[in-house]
């Protein structure tokens, strides 16, 4: 029986058989990119396909109705953000007019890991980009390289009181030639409050890149009232230098391995100082921390 092939894997073949050339990683860096910037500032990628191209590929979910959305819900978008300034340009000024084209009250709120000298934490900004916007019903954990192409924000209307939800849409996307590989579950995430509470928010022991997001799901997994539930959505991706350390991997793996009690890491246990705070947008804005 054939081997399948590793996330990494997979990726080096797609990016061969792209028509244009990459340029090569890079190691410390968490700048742009894979692509090349223009002069206007726009990050043109290297997909082989239109948007449209992309969306007929798949006619069985454009041409699915929406779920019934509960428009009493409030939605907080957690955007994970360190140095990424092009992408952040374009993912607010696109990823907005999706969420008002399906008629969802929503706030983003872009948190911004100002100390540079240390690996990324994307646990402990997401924790603190949901103790800022608490109050609302329900959470996506959002990469600011991912736009939808396709893909349901609402809160379903047909939700059971009691019961929580991990759902997980991001399934399709250019990183991976728009092909399903089972198991990812990044990039994209939709919660609601009273789970993100129970399982305690997001590990903050991962640092660097991988695993976090499995950590997230095995919580999530292992509580009673949580459903989880794998949506169909296309997002089309913003290439940039992979800031991978295998280093903090093999550490991230162990960690993982470990299973550290949520009781123990997690949201209540996520102390930061807010550096500054600006307000983008009436629905926009952007949170720097240290920690």
């Amino acid at each position: 029986m054939k081997k399948p092939l590793l996330h990494n894997e997979r990726y080096s073949q797609i990016k061969q058989k792209r028509k244009k050339e990459f340029i090569p990683n890079l190691p410390n860096t968490n700048k742009l990119n894979d692509g090349v910037v223009s002069e206007l500032g726009k990050v043109e990628d290297f997909s082989l396909f239109t948007d449209n191209q992309v969306l007929l590929r798949f006619p069985h979910l454009i041409n699915r109705p929406w779920i019934r959305h509960d428009t009493t819900k409030k939605l907080s978008v957690i955007v994970p953000y360190r140095d990424r300034e092009n992408h952040l340009n374009i993912f607010i000024n696109e990823f907005p007019q999706y969420l008002e084209r399906q008629g969802i009250d929503y706030h983003i709120t872009v948190v911004e890991q100002a100390n540079n000298e240390s690996p990324f934490n994307k646990g402990m900004l997401f924790n603190a980009g949901f103790k800022e916007t608490k109050n609302y019903d329900y959470f996506c954990l959002h990469d600011v390289d991912m736009i939808p192409l396709y893909s349901d924000y609402g809160y379903d209307i047909n939700t059971p009181k009691g019961n929580g939800f991990f759902i997980h849409p991001a399934r399709y996307i250019e990183k991976w030639d728009y092909i399903e590989l089972p198991g990812c579950c990044g990039g994209v995430v939709l919660v609601d409050r009273q789970t993100y509470l129970d399982v305690n928010g997001y590990s903050i022991s991962y640092w660097g890149w991988g695993v976090e997001d499995d950590d997230f799901k095995r919580r999530c997994q292992q509580n009673k009232t949580t459903r989880i539930i794998n949506t169909e959505g296309i997002y089309r991706t913003l290439y940039h230098l992979h800031n991978y350390n295998p280093n903090c991997y093999v550490k991230n793996k162990k960690v993982f391995d470990s299973n550290i009690p949520k009781e123990q890491d997690g949201l209540n246990h996520t102390m930061y100082k807010v550096v500054s705070r600006k307000k983008l947008t009436d629905r926009i804005s952007f949170l720097s921390i240290m920690f």
